[in-house]
């Protein structure tokens, strides 16, 4: 983005948003369907994780991180940037957790943190993928 943080409005209307729709059985394959196609790079960095999160935390990954992205792209006024692989892997060693990445983006460190909850490995590696994600998007 432009060096500014994601403001805290810009994800709480998506989260407001999404949990209106969350009645709908439908939303969230639609939701991860849709973020796939537009962000392949993530997708494949996601599902190579499917032996430790299973197929399950795979699309809790990916629904999150489509939630994400529509935050990043209010916050911006444009659609949130295709993620390349090589910007996951630049920021893989300085976001790879929550913590690094509330330096810089306090608001999407909060979101993810408030959503992920636990401390087994699922756990750990859903909010590790997620801070990696985020700081991509506004990379």
């Amino acid at each position: 983005m432009d060096g500014m943080p994601v403001p805290e409005t810009s994800i709480a209307e998506v989260v407001t948003e999404a949990s209106a729709k969350m009645h709908d059985p439908k939303y969230i394959s639609s939701e991860v369907d849709r973020f796939v196609g537009g962000q392949p790079a993530i997708a494949k960095l996601v599902m190579g994780r499917k032996g430790t999160l299973g197929v399950e935390g795979v699309v809790t990954v990916l629904f999150h991180a489509a939630l994400l992205a529509q935050g990043v792209a209010r916050a911006s006024g444009r659609t949130a940037p295709r993620v390349s692989s090589g910007a996951l892997q630049r920021v893989a060693k300085d976001a790879g957790t929550v913590e690094a990445l509330a330096a810089t983006e306090p608001n999407l460190a909060s979101y993810i943190a408030s959503n992920v909850e636990g401390d087994g490995l699922e756990q750990r590696l859903t909010r590790s993928l997620l801070a990696q994600i985020a700081a991509a998007l506004v990379e």
